[in-house]
């Protein structure tokens, strides 16, 4: 059975697109988690930063049946939203880790995007679209920044340094300022006082998780990393019982 038949096979198609919805039904909600839980975990930003790669070998490896521009041209399939969706997110959530030198993760970034838009290249050969692959290229690289920021402290094995400054949590409405969101509608902010290579007090925006652990009085402390891609990075943690 040819390419064009099997992709227009109902006894085929149906069930393979439907499960291409339930990835990006999943996709969304891991996303939405991955939002609102700004506790969340390593393993769940790992399986969401494996959306993109699983939404390219889901359509890779179809045999025709899924296709990523669909035969009025348009490119809107659910491979492509997994990928746009989920990019953005694991970006937005990288941030949370913060990069003191961002030469070695960018780098990582630019040969994560072109990976990812080589294997779309790969697959896509028959047909080649250039649109797809220049608007893939603008989009991995989120998932790009996403996932070597993340990697650079996730797989950084050196001891960490931990400073304790002085912290003094504040909040503001959103509607008077451009940071992120905390719960019921505030920006999260720490004043923070100078530690290691810091020297200056600075203004920082950060998570609920964190803004709320400071707020019921728990220390918290500055833990900076040397980096997988020997980039600085710091974040901000409960502070250690030991001193």
């Amino acid at each position: 059975m040819s390419t064009k038949a099997g992709y227009d096979n109902p006894d085929t198609v149906p069930p393979l697109r439907r499960f291409a919805g339930y990835i990006f039904v999943a996709s969304i909600a891991m996303a939405i988690w991955a939002v609102f839980d700004p506790g969340s975990n390593a393993l769940g930003l790992t399986v969401l930063a494996a959306f993109p790669l699983a939404a390219v070998c889901m359509v890779g490896f179809s045999r025709g049946q899924l296709q990523f521009v669909n035969s009025a041209g348009e490119i809107t399939t659910y491979a492509f939203m997994i990928i746009l969706v989920t990019s953005f997110v694991l970006a937005y959530r990288s941030f949370d880790v913060h990069a003191l030198s961002w030469t070695g993760p960018a780098l990582a970034a630019v040969v994560i995007d072109l990976c990812l838009v080589g294997l779309v290249a790969f697959f896509d050969r028959p047909n080649l679209h250039v649109r797809l692959l220049v608007s893939l290229s603008a989009i991995c690289l989120f998932w790009g920044i996403g996932c070597a920021n993340f990697a650079n402290a996730l797989l950084d094995t050196a001891p960490k340094q931990i400073f304790r400054p002085s912290i003094k949590p504040y909040s503001i409405p959103l509607g008077t300022n451009r940071g992120r969101s905390g719960g019921g509608g505030y920006a999260r902010h720490f004043v923070v006082g100078p530690w290691g290579p810091i020297t200056t007090t600075y203004d920082a925006v950060v998570t609920e998780f964190v803004y709320q652990r400071a707020r019921d009085g728990r220390p918290v402390c500055v833990s900076l990393g040397r980096g997988f891609f020997d980039a600085a990075w710091y974040s901000y943690e409960t502070c250690p019982t030991s001193p």
